[in-house]
């Protein structure tokens, strides 16, 4: 059976369906039907299949539930997949968690130990400063009632 469009498509909106008219000459049949959503961009071709699929629905809905059947078993084993694959990653989200804190305990427990030696050189390195620096003799100016530089000196 070779089937054409009748009439132009036509598109409701409230019902979000588009209403399909085909026939088919030899023998002459005439088939109306409202298929889901907006059919109207659709080739004739499509539009055609649109109409028949739906009638095969009607008519005989066997075909329709085994490619539902098919379907749901692709799914499944999708769905199989994708929990496989999201059991792997919550076992390496531990894993990475597990070794996070064991470095992390690592390096608090090195800042402890290098800290205070850290602190004790720097001590000892201002100490060593402090004893390697040229005494200018300003004490001896203070004793004699001023200070270098200041511009009030007074000299006993």
């Amino acid at each position: 059976m070779k089937y054409q469009i009748l009439n132009t498509p036509y598109y409701k909106q409230r019902l979000d369906r588009t209403e399909i008219q085909i026939f088919c000459e030899q023998p002459y049949t005439i088939i109306t039907r409202d298929v889901v959503g907006d059919a109207t961009g659709k080739s004739k071709d499509e539009q055609i299949q649109l109409v028949l699929d739906q009638m095969n629905i009607e008519y005989d809905p066997s075909d329709k539930v085994n490619e539902l059947d098919s379907k749901q078993i692709k799914l499944d084993k999708a769905l199989e997949k994708a929990d496989a694959k999201l059991s792997e990653v919550d076992e390496a989200i531990a894993n990475m968690k597990k070794e996070s804190q064991i470095t992390q305990g690592a390096l608090i427990e090195l800042m402890n130990k290098v800290l205070p030696i850290v602190a004790h050189l720097q001590l000892k390195k201002e100490d060593e400063v402090s004893e390697d620096a040229p005494t200018t003799g300003d004490d001896d100016n203070a004793e004699k009632g001023g200070e270098t530089g200041d511009g009030n000196v007074t000299s006993n």
